[in-house]
């Protein structure tokens, strides 16, 4: 669905982002970046499809899979795998993280100056 399909889904059921966001103990705008597929939170997104009477799949097609730990955002091994591949990096050159690439450059250029 899209956001403003959820949007009035929500007002159908006759509640708002904001008493969503204060039974949850959340913000409304973590609430309302939700809806708009920002951010993932499972508890959120289940709490909308309660409150809403539909499945958080019927929401949100292929954001939330069910896993072997319930819920799980859909890109979520992709994303573990890039942070791994970030790590193995890190560890290759370990000033990558903190010196981009234009900065060493640069810091060549630098050293042909003052030559």
């Amino acid at each position: 669905m899209t956001p403003a399909a959820i949007k009035a889904a929500i007002e159908q059921a006759g509640t708002s982002q904001s008493a969503i966001a204060r039974s949850l103990g959340v913000s409304q705008v973590s609430v309302m970046y939700v809806i708009l597929d920002r951010r993932r939170s499972r508890r959120i997104a289940e709490e909308i499809a309660r409150v809403t009477g539909r499945s958080v799949e019927e929401l949100w097609p292929g954001v939330y899979r069910a896993g072997a730990q319930g819920f799980m955002p859909a890109g979520s091994r992709e994303h573990r795998a890039r942070i791994e591949a970030a790590i193995r990096r890190q560890r290759r050159d370990p000033l990558r993280l903190w010196a981009p690439a234009n900065t060493r450059r640069a810091s060549g250029l630098s050293r042909e100056r003052q030559k």
